[in-house]
């Protein structure tokens, strides 16, 4: 059970779009290209010189003419992304259109007020969902989720507090069934958010600058987990976690090095260790794995190629190497499989299939096994 993460970006966007109505309906129209410093979802920078764009990783232009503007994200000197964005006669907002490849991805709407009204999603070119939101005044009331043909996915209802902070959202699909999100928020500070399907619960609890520090679930009025976060001293990084499972006695404790990276976890049960895990990293890279439980130690090595692109995998158990993973494209890799520390297998991936096994004895391949459309 999982908290709706879509669901929470589709709210940061409404909030968003308040938040630049006054930007949107002051912007004047711009006479020639203009360049900015950017970052990877297109933001707006620092303004720069032509001669400059190759000083940042990414930058974007913006060019206007009447009411069409269109921003253009660049990294390495390509274009990624292409935003067109038109205006009504006021200078508030009123469609905005993202293209990647020259091929939508996603089109929003918005009313005469700069609220969003429509939002169109697209997979290949090919409209995949569309949002249509629905307001009570200036706070929103509802959105309806369709479907690639029309046909509603689920509703989601909002309701706010008198402060105007969000209190709770019931989604509800077609079948009558209910998600229900609520919120506690206390001076603007999210306390405690709890989310429902059915007879589950998960409830999370923050500190007042923003950092969960307990998560639990329940089923109806029973505690089934729970974890406790702990934070190193004057920072957000996560130190260490604990997580308690009252049903099979499991407690499992998780230690995170000054990066975040996890770096050691252990699990027991009514006390007794059952396994234990420690990782290795370097420049941001895990490079080794090692599990120790009743099947004995286990180890992973884990290589990279010159663009810090994971190139191989090694997989030892009890000291033996038993399999190789080499990844030789993007969507290509092969498997060498061992016994008794010999090479018997190597099995061939492309596109997450299999394409072709070989077998070997004495270091020799003895036969060939073809899949696909030639396979017998």
């Amino acid at each position: 059970m999982r908290t709706d993460t879509a669901g929470k970006i589709r709210l940061y966007k409404i909030l968003f779009t308040a938040a630049v109505l006054l930007f949107s309906a002051n912007t004047g129209s711009f006479a020639e290209l203009v360049y900015y410093k950017s970052n990877s979802v297109g933001m707006k920078i620092s303004l720069i010189r032509p001669d400059e764009i190759n000083k940042s990783e990414y930058y974007l232009t913006i060019e206007k003419s009447d009411d069409l503007e269109t921003r253009k994200l660049y990294t390495n000197g390509t274009e990624i992304k292409k935003w067109e964005i038109r205006y009504y006669a006021s200078g508030i907002k009123q469609e905005e259109k993202e293209l990647e490849n020259d091929r939508t991805v996603n089109v929003n709407r918005y009313n005469t007020q700069g609220k969003i009204t429509e939002e169109l999603v697209f997979n290949d070119n090919k409209l995949s969902s569309t949002v249509l939101y629905t307001y009570s005044g200036d706070q929103l009331s509802y959105i309806d989720v369709l479907d690639e043909k029309g046909n509603q996915s689920y509703r989601e209802t909002y309701s706010f507090t008198k402060d105007g902070s969000l209190r709770q959202v019931i989604r509800t699909y077609p079948d009558g069934k209910k998600q229900v999100s609520s919120y506690s928020i206390i001076s603007g500070n999210l306390i405690q958010e709890a989310y429902q399907i059915e007879d589950q619960y998960l409830i999370s609890q923050f500190e007042p600058d923003g950092r969960i520090w307990k998560r639990e679930k329940w089923l109806k009025d029973t505690l089934v987990s729970r974890i406790i976060y702990k934070y190193r001293q004057g920072s957000k990084h996560v130190e260490s976690e604990r997580e308690e499972n009252f049903t099979d006695k499991k407690v499992t404790v998780r230690l995170f090095d000054n990066e975040s990276h996890l770096i050691s976890e252990k699990t027991d049960i009514a006390g007794k260790t059952i396994e234990s895990y420690k990782y290795t990293w370097q420049n941001g890279k895990k490079i080794r794995m090692e599990k120790r439980s009743g099947e004995g130690l286990e180890e992973w090595i884990y290589s990279y190629n010159a663009k810090n692109e994971l190139s191989k995998e090694e997989y030892y158990l009890k000291g033996r190497i038993e399999r190789v993973t080499y990844h030789t494209e993007k969507d290509s890799y092969y498997e060498e499989i061992y016994k008794v520390e010999v090479l018997r297998i190597k099995v061939f991936y492309k596109e997450g299939e299999k394409i072709r096994e070989e077998f070997y004895s004495d270091g020799k391949l003895i036969r060939e096994k073809i899949y696909g459309e030639n396979e017998e």
